[in-house]
């Protein structure tokens, strides 16, 4: 009969603070999600699933604002058959390559980066069709196999999202084991209600990270320590640690340690902010 592990009781102040952190970053297009992978430095490791435009890290503007970088990057694609149809493997090379880092590559990074959610989801949604075909709990791979476009199922998006949900926890959870930092990069989503009339404009009314499912846009956030939303405004990256009525967003630095709106954030620089738990430096009076 196998031994029970024994149950560790301690008191809160003698458990160390966490050594890592695992941070949700999100926004639309061009509002400096890549920029901000890229100053996480070069002991970083970048799993890039096929949509970051990694280009940003070596043009001028980024070298001359925060400076050469090198991290560790890892490609992954869907691959297709000879009809260009996905084999559904990217979802496991992913995860994979994930544990290879983590194994082989411990010492070469602080930070793991996925960029991005959106096409982790892409990943996760074709591995899932062909799991439900090969359980026959969907035809949708068959059908996808026959007129070369995928055709959902219902049952093949909560199996996405029981996958997404999965890598999620499951590599939040590594990362922090190996004292890790993890960040995951998303796009936005915007949710919408109908007009009071006919013929009214749609009133939004939430945004949230691109993952399908109304309860998974709340759910999946939950485990990050930090969730940040990035826009442009005059002209400059912003990054909110605060959410509004619309907009998701949270910290669980101390109060003061990071600003609401963070202007051009740095990640190296946020996060010994967030370490050593010093407040956010006053605003530059122009």
């Amino acid at each position: 009969m196998q031994k029970s592990q024994p149950i560790l009781v301690q008191r809160l102040s003698l458990i160390p603070k966490s050594e890592s952190i695992a941070v949700l970053g999100y926004g639309g297009s061009g509002t400096g999600k890549t920029w901000f992978a890229g100053t996480a430095g070069d002991r970083t490791a970048i799993v890039d699933c096929g949509q970051s435009p990694l280009d940003t890290l070596k043009s001028r503007l980024f070298i001359e604002r925060v400076g050469k970088v090198d991290p560790l990057i890892v490609p992954i694609r869907e691959r297709l058959d000879s009809n260009r149809v996905p084999l559904g493997k990217a979802f496991d090379e992913m995860c994979r390559a994930t544990d290879y880092l983590l194994t082989r590559h411990l010492d070469d990074f602080d930070t793991l980066i996925w960029d991005n959610s959106s096409a982790v989801r892409r990943f996760a949604m074709i591995r899932g069709l062909v799991i439900n075909k090969e359980q026959d709990l969907s035809q949708s791979q068959t059908k996808l196999e026959s007129y070369k476009i995928p055709i959902i199922a219902i049952q093949d998006y909560k199996m996405e999202m029981q996958m997404m949900e999965w890598a999620i926890n499951t590599y939040i959870d590594a990362c922090k084991a190996e004292k890790k930092n993890f960040i995951v990069l998303s796009h936005r989503r915007e949710i919408f209600k109908k007009g009071p009339k006919i013929g009214d404009q749609p009133i939004l009314i939430g945004i949230r990270p691109d993952f399908t499912g109304e309860k998974s846009v709340d759910v999946i956030p939950a485990p990050f320590d930090e969730v940040w939303y990035f826009e442009i405004a005059g002209g400059q990256y912003r990054m909110r640690t605060k959410g509004t009525d619309i907009i998701i967003a949270k910290t669980t630095a101390g109060a003061g340690t990071l600003k609401e709106f963070e202007i051009n954030p740095h990640f190296l620089k946020l996060l010994e902010r967030i370490r050593s738990g010093a407040k956010a430096p006053p605003p530059v009076r122009r």
